[in-house]
């Protein structure tokens, strides 16, 4: 029987500090503040899922040096003792910790995490460092080594802006992992696999990644670092992980790995045998052991190995080939600020991934590992990707190219604040996939719905009977509305029947529930001119500012009668997501034969679009074209013979709702 062995190597993670705060694992943004001697830095480490028991437990950062370099000389080294960070088995690693602010906007700052204890008898690393004043950061950082295995060191550096009110930092480790794994069709279990001990890793390893530049990136410079001297290789004892016995996950320094004697070998026991393992592609070129690299070797059938471990440090290498199969993503941390003035809805990640991988699963969550793929709309390379609705799942990526544009976009301004986890996955190979993670900053809105439009101090026979606006305002899902005070100069403000005030500004302090709504109406009582209606409230957990800007005409109101004239609504479907349907009561549509509605018709990600409706008869419209703008559609509002109730519902897709009137007999 042929020996067989099929490595992967795959690109694991990038370590980032994303714009979030913590409070255990859950993502706070409003309560970051900068004071005026501090920064806020935000931290966020990807999720570690696929990793060891062991490797987990040194994902604990307990302490960070920061030191900062002004024109390339350092004034000072500060340690923190305040962060630890630790493994949540779903949302992302997060922590947040305050530096003392640089003096100098421009200043670079290097982050040291983990730092090994001592840098050499009786010296500490922190007093190391400490007596380094005013020296460059070439000369302070790229001597600094490590020979500790037991623990994992992170490295990463920002420039100061003094405009900023938070720093944003990625952080690197400063080791390989390598793991074993069963493949598929693999006879052997997990608890059977393990990584036994390794021939020729490197003894030391460089804290700080440098080539001529302090650039290591994971997504086009990632590079390895190696100690001019001494950089040592050696021969492991057969690793018990200190008497707790194998394990199945090892992290390694740096390693050139040359194909020759020099190069880095791993020993696996797998059952009973021991097998010599190279990390290879499958032309037998040995891929170079990098930081922050996962190399996971994936085991399927195999012949008899070695009987000792002693016997397979001598022997040959036993696989045939090693592919790579890694993906990786930038950024790998973003933010959509939903609260920003515009707003921001969307953003654009960069996916990397081999050409012949075609099909790969996209699929996102939220902080809790729940399905949130519905809040989302995905654009690949400027092609919307299939969603099945009914399933609440996206369509894979078929794409052979390389680099490959993902624009996510929020369809759903409810969308609750918090960290989201975009995966995409190898559909071929389960194991094999690569995070980003999107924070969403959305504070609660009121909603507002009104039909922003000219009121006329004469109605139509040119009586002195002022036309008025009505502005529904309802409290959004999961909200509660305690004040909301409306300034109003030149307004008769009424609730219903009842006279709230005569001009000027009214609070309303009844407390309103989760989706419940309140109708104010707007009646002019001054001259012509132009008015803006300001909508305002003290509470700090939902946003209620809105401004509607409204002119009053000494003119006749004009005989064109609209029912409804407000921001455009993109009409939806009632689905398990909600009801996106378009619904409006009004007694105009019982009192009158015909409506009009006009339509814009943009499409959807299919080409496809549709309209259909209820009065409560039902139509369906058909003749629309992708690409109308301005279209008006008259409707019967006695379909089927049905007389109607004055209630209109309109549902479908591709559609954007601008207008609804009664129109005039010429029409």
């Amino acid at each position: 029987m042929k020996r067989r062995t099929d490595i992967f190597t795959q690109l694991l993670w990038l370590l980032s500090l994303l714009m979030v705060a913590c409070t255990g694992h859950d993502a706070i943004v409003d309560d970051l503040s900068r004071q005026d001697a501090s920064v806020t830095v935000r931290m966020q480490v990807s999720d570690m899922k696929e990793t060891a028991s062991r490797a987990a437990e040194e994902d604990n950062i307990t302490s960070i040096v920061a030191l900062v370099f002004h024109n390339n000389q350092l004034q000072s080294v500060t340690k923190y003792d305040t962060v630890n960070f630790a493994l949540h088995p779903i949302s992302p690693i997060a922590g947040t910790i305050t530096i003392n602010k640089p003096e100098n906007n421009g200043d670079v700052i290097h982050f040291l995490a983990n730092l090994p204890a001592n840098y050499s008898e009786g010296v500490t690393y922190v007093e190391y460092l400490q007596q380094q004043n005013n020296q460059s950061q070439e000369y302070v950082l790229c001597n600094l080594t490590s020979s500790d295995y037991s623990k994992l060191s992170y490295w990463g550096m920002a420039t100061y802006n003094s405009n900023d009110a938070v720093m944003d930092v990625l952080l690197y480790r400063n080791k390989a992992m390598i793991e074993i794994k069963p493949d598929e069709g693999c006879t052997f279990q997990e608890n059977e696999l393990f990584i036994a001990g390794l021939d020729n890793p490197n003894t030391l390893g460089k804290l700080v990644p440098y080539n001529n530049g302090f650039n290591f990136n994971l997504n086009n410079n990632d590079y390895y670092t190696i100690p001019d001297k001494p950089s040592p290789l050696d021969k492991t004892d057969e690793l018990t992980n200190y008497g707790a016995g194998y394990d199945n996950a090892y992290y390694v320094f740096e390693h050139a790995n040359p194909k020759d004697a020099n190069g880095l070998y791993v020993i696996c026991k797998i059952g009973h045998d021991y097998y010599k393992v190279a990390l290879q592609d499958d032309a037998g070129n040995h891929y170079s052991i990098i930081r922050n690299h996962k190399y996971t070797i994936l085991v399927k059938d195999l012949d008899a190995g070695s009987d000792s471990y002693a016997d397979a440090l001598n022997a040959d290498p036993v696989n045939l080939k090693v592919v790579e199969t890694g993906m990786s993503v930038t950024p790998a941390v973003a933010t959509i600020n939903m609260d920003a003035n515009p707003a921001v809805t969307s953003t654009t990640l960069t996916l990397t991934k081999p050409t012949d991988m075609q099909n790969v699963k996209v699929s996102i969550t939220d902080g809790n590992g729940a399905n949130a793929n519905s809040w989302f709309n995905i654009r690949i390379d400027n092609n919307d990707l299939w969603y099945d609705q009914n399933n609440n799942i996206f369509g894979d990526i078929q794409n052979g190219n390389t680099n490959v544009q993902v624009a996510l976009t929020v369809k759903d301004n409810t969308i609750p604040s918090g960290t989201y986890t975009v995966r995409f996955t190898d559909s071929n190979n389960q194991s094999t996939y690569v995070d980003a993670t999107i924070t969403i900053q959305n504070t609660p809105k009121l909603i507002y719905e009104y039909t922003n439009k000219t009121l006329y101090l004469l109605d139509s026979i040119g009586a002195s009977n002022p036309t008025s606006l009505d502005v529904k305002v309802t409290v959004p899902n999961g909200s509660t509305l305690n004040s909301l005070t409306i300034e109003a100069p030149g307004f008769i403000i009424k609730n219903g029947e009842q006279t709230l005030v005569d001009g000027g500004t009214y609070t309303d302090n009844t407390e309103r529930v989760s989706n419940s709504s309140v109708t104010y109406t707007f009646t002019p009582k001054v001259g012509a001119t132009d008015y803006t209606i300001t909508f305002s409230s003290t509470d700090d957990d939902l946003k209620a500012d809105e401004e509607i800007e409204v002119t009053v005409s000494s003119d006749r109101a004009p005989n064109e009668d609209v029912i409804w004239e407000a921001t455009p609504v993109e009409i939806g479907w009632n689905d398990e997501k909600g009801d996106n349907r378009f619904l409006l009561t009004d007694n105009r549509i019982m009192n009158n034969p015909s409506i009009c509605i006009v339509i814009d018709v943009p499409g959807t990600e299919h080409g496809q679009f549709q309209l259909q409706g209820y009065i409560p008869g039902y139509f369906s419209i058909s003749n629309l074209t992708k690409g109308e703008t301005d279209k008006h559609v008259i409707i019967n509002t006695k379909q089927n013979n049905t007389e109607p109730d004055g209630t209109l519902i309109l549902e479908g897709a591709g559609v954007t709702l601008k207008k609804i009137y009664i129109p005039s007999t010429s029409e």
